[in-house]
């Protein structure tokens, strides 16, 4: 039996063993999907053993997703522009990087029945997560981006690296709240929510679809969000659309979507 797991810290939360083995045992793939829970200084000795055979490769998450590239022998043309990776595919002895994170948003997105307006969106966060999620948002043609991060130079990094001209970067205050307040899509790519970090209170308006990737039902966010009268989406889409992919990445099988969604306990899409 093949191997297949998520390296990241902390991650015992995790939803996505129960989704991709769900999906292995509904297609009669004989693979495991595990959870690598890994301080820094192991994750060369761990993305070195996913060369073995026994491996069909990874997904990467927070702290890793930046730090995981220099340790890849190839990047896809994808996970170079958003300069992150959350796929490790073995291709051979070989590991190539690849990100499903901007498939999965854009998903999300579309589910959601949500499409670029004249209105900004406005992102929380600066790190991978947040890098894909400004990539999907510049190829849909969204003209306006604010960025708000509590380290401004990090989102200027970012500003520049993906699209400068579209992206704006305020602080946390003012800028921020104003910024929010007068948006159509608010993104949260942060671990603001959750059990270790706390969601300051926002600005939120009933014309507003909010989007929270932390992958919990009701999370500090959505509670203020559906209080506020705003749609809402929570993380399990975005993540049941990038696990499909990076399943069908790893395979080469079509994912199994319906199966992997009852997994996560997520609705049926509308029709």
């Amino acid at each position: 039996m093949q191997q297949v797991g998520l390296i990241g810290r902390p991650i015992r939360h995790s939803l996505s063993p129960q989704m991709h083995n769900a999906a292995f045992a509904a297609l009669g793939i004989a693979a495991r999907y595990e959870l690598w829970e890994i301080d820094e200084d192991k994750l060369p000795e761990l993305t070195s053993r996913l060369r073995s055979d026994a491996f069909l490769g990874a997904n990467v998450t927070i702290p890793y997703k930046e730090r995981v590239l220099p340790l890849l022998d190839a990047l896809t043309p994808l996970a170079q522009r958003v300069g992150a990776v959350n796929t490790i595919i073995r291709r051979d002895r070989q590991l190539i990087g690849d990100n499903t994170d901007v498939e999965g948003f854009t998903q999300a997105l579309r589910e959601a029945g949500w499409s670029a307006d004249r209105r900004s969106v406005v992102v929380l966060g600066a790190g991978g997560a947040a890098r894909a999620v400004v990539v999907a948002l510049v190829n849909l043609g969204v003209a306006r981006i604010t960025l708000v991060n509590r380290h401004i130079e990090r989102a200027h990094e970012l500003a520049t690296s993906i699209a400068a001209d579209r992206v704006d970067v305020v602080p946390w205050g003012i800028a921020a709240q104003t910024a929010i307040a007068g948006c159509g899509l608010l993104v949260n790519a942060t671990p603001l929510g959750s059990a270790t970090a706390t969601m300051p209170d926002l600005p939120l308006h009933r014309d507003m679809l909010v989007i929270d990737l932390l992958v919990h039902a009701e999370t500090p966010l959505l509670v203020q969000a559906g209080k506020a009268g705003a749609r809402t989406v929570d993380g399990r889409v975005m993540l049941l659309y990038q696990g499909a992919a990076s399943f069908t990445r790893w395979t080469g099988c079509p994912a199994p979507v319906a199966v992997m969604r009852a997994a996560l306990g997520i609705k049926q899409a509308s029709s």
